[in-house]
């Protein structure tokens, strides 16, 4: 946590331990851990930690009843603050009354013009953890707001997002879970909380189908996530896939990979596609590529895959229907050369349509992975890296050539082409 220096710090130009270290810095903590899920609980925590840390600087300066002076006061009589800084921290305040405020008053909580909640706390928090630095003559350090904590969850490694993902901002996160006796790791994706636009109405749909998958029966295949708790007045919401410390995604991995094991990796995922589908719902994915294909090594070189990232899928359900979000999916997968270049150009794809791109899709990963220069553009040449794989490049033609998806063959018949393969190797 980047508050961790608190615990050892002394009194400005002084030998004497800060008194009230341990209280600042639990303020501090919950400040930081809410920052990117509960922002008005940010403001509220940054709040008591001012006035934790004024009181302190004051009673050393020998005031008495520190507790019945105002904290506009208090700032401005702490002699610790530089008066240039103290402006700082009176906005600081202003935003934690702004909350206090609408929270009495059951209103929605803090409003920006330029930037929303979580990154109005966000800035706030490294605002505070700077000051705090100066008060105590610390060397000033960067702090990445992108590795800020997102609630309970550390943030262990930032992965750049793709340009057609639909997650938002840069970045999906790898994460630790702090608080608990044993490890546990997770993928956070954010998404905009927002879902009553089109433009961002299919952010929500990886959500959508989280919730499915946490009642039918058990899919090995298929990445399983819950949705990190935020709340209301937060721009941003967050799935958190559960995954093991050694789990990456098939970008990550697949230089490190033997083709037998990459084939064996997208037969995986075609036996989890194929799962999807029950008498109430079917589902495709619609956005297939390397980053949402998640990868765990197991001993003897065994490897595990797993299918995520559905916000751009495809749900079927005979009871209801679901707001179609096409246009906007179209325009989304314009650059991403795993997608069927038919796609882009349709109004209206058929569901037998979609399960083959979602099979062009995997043959295009798979074909990627095993040599990236094969992908250039929307031109895939499966020949420099299919040429030992005789089932699999017999069948290449009637994926790429032909420009068609009559010819691409339907999942299950593409199951059986990696089937033979597999038994081949």
């Amino acid at each position: 946590m980047i508050f961790d220096f608190l615990l050892n710090v002394n009194f400005p130009n002084s030998d004497e331990k800060f008194t009230k270290a341990d209280e600042l810095y639990h303020y501090c903590v919950l400040a930081e851990k809410s920052a990117r899920t509960k922002p008005d609980m940010c403001f509220l925590n940054l709040g008591k930690a001012m006035e934790v840390l004024t009181s302190c600087l004051l009673s050393q300066q020998n005031f008495d009843d520190v507790e019945r002076i105002s904290l506009v006061d208090k700032i401005n009589l702490c002699r610790s603050i530089r008066s240039e800084d103290k402006q700082k921290f009176h906005e600081l305040r202003k935003l934690r009354n702004g909350v206090a405020h609408y929270i009495e008053n059951s209103e929605i909580g803090i409003k920006n013009s330029d930037l929303g909640p979580v990154a109005t706390a966000c800035k706030s928090l490294v605002t505070f953890y700077s000051e705090l630095r100066k008060i105590f003559n610390l060397k000033r350090e960067f702090v990445d707001k992108e590795l800020l904590p997102i609630g309970d969850y550390e943030v262990i490694e930032k992965i750049k997002a793709y340009e057609f993902e639909s997650v938002e901002g840069n970045y999906n996160y790898i994460c630790k879970k702090t608080g608990s006796d044993i490890d546990s790791f997770v993928y956070v994706r954010p998404f905009s909380s927002e879902d009553d636009i089109s433009e961002t109405v299919f952010n929500l749909r990886d959500i959508e189908v989280q919730n499915f998958f946490s009642n039918m029966r058990e899919n090995s295949y298929i990445i399983k996530g819950t949705e990190i708790q935020t709340d209301k007045n937060s721009e941003l919401r967050y799935l958190a896939y559960d995954i093991r410390s050694n789990t990456k995604t098939l970008d990550m991995v697949s230089d490190e990979l033997e083709p037998e094991v990459i084939v064996d990796i997208i037969y995986q995922v075609a036996k989890g596609l194929k799962a999807l589908s029950s008498k109430k719902i079917n589902i495709h994915h619609r956005g297939i590529r390397p980053s949402c294909i998640f990868v765990t090594k197991y001993d003897d070189n065994e490897y595990e895959a797993k299918l995520g990232c559905f916000e751009t899928a495809k749900i079927i359900y005979v009871e209801r229907q679901m707001r179609t979000v096409m246009p906007h999916i179209a325009l989304s997968q314009i650059s991403n050369p795993f997608i069927h270049p038919l796609i882009s150009q349709r109004q209206v794809v058929t569901d037998e349509e979609w399960e083959k791109a979602d099979v062009y899709s995997l043959a295009a990963v798979l074909v990627y992975c095993i040599n990236k220069k094969s992908i250039s553009g929307r031109k895939i040449d499966y020949e420099s890296a299919l040429e030992d794989f005789e089932f699999l490049y017999d069948e290449m033609p009637n994926i790429f050539d032909s420009g068609s998806l009559e010819t691409v063959p339907n999942l299950n018949n593409f199951i059986e082409v990696l089937e033979a393969q597999i038994e081949d190797f």
